[in-house]
């Protein structure tokens, strides 16, 4: 069996190539290469660890964030000394510019679906469709549940909560719950509403999308 942890290095690499304007203005240009190689020995000390997801909608939502987000965490604190809290934030930085980019470079049909969902229920069922997913130990579970919202999602497993937590490190989840904030404002025409999110301790992350 191939090493998910050897499959998805490269994607590792594009995402530091992607990051590469905010890795410079944060670390300095001079580090970049520096923070790219030890982020990769980052990675390779714990690819074994990595899971092996079988629904696509679990893997994009790990492999979106985990990998990436603990192998740069832990080569800020490591290769560049960085104390936790200013660790945080710059990785919160870093993270936020490359979901910013996914959103700048997302598929057509994908950005049609997402600005189409507020004035369509077809789209809407579709993208509740989308949010449903296979049930594995690192993955995610949905319901749906009856709500005055136009859209209304409870998450009540996350798989990168579970992950990092297991990695130490439950403090950077919460970094990609932030970033969702970013992919979400995609749909035009609704404001999403969050109060509790599991990385943060509660029970489920309540997904609220409500029409403007």
């Amino acid at each position: 069996m191939v090493n998910p942890g050897e499959t998805h290095k490269t994607e590792i690499v594009q995402f530091h190539e992607t990051c590469k304007p905010i890795i410079s203005k944060l670390l300095g240009s001079e580090n970049y290469n520096r923070f790219c190689e030890a982020a990769l020995r980052e990675y390779d000390n714990f690819a074994s660890q990595i899971p092996t997801l079988e629904d696509n909608g679990n893997k994009n939502n790990f492999f979106e964030y985990g990998p990436f987000m603990l192998s740069t965490y832990r080569a800020l604190l490591g290769e560049f000394s960085i104390d936790q809290n200013k660790a945080l934030d710059i990785l919160r930085q870093i993270t936020n510019f490359k979901v910013q980019k996914t959103v700048e470079n997302m598929p057509a049909n994908l950005k049609a679906v997402y600005s189409g969902v507020a004035t369509s229920d077809s789209i809407r069922d579709l993208t509740l469709k989308i949010m449903t997913y296979e049930d594995e130990k690192y993955g995610w579970a949905t319901v749906f549940p009856k709500s005055d919202a136009y859209m209304a999602i409870d998450f009540t497993k996350c798989g990168l909560t579970e992950w990092l937590k297991e990695q130490g490190v439950p403090e950077i989840t919460p970094i990609a719950c932030d970033s969702d904030v970013i992919l979400v404002g995609t749909m035009t025409g609704l404001t999403f509403q969050r109060a509790k999110t599991i990385a943060k301790g509660d029970e489920i992350c309540d997904f609220r999308f409500v029409k403007n």
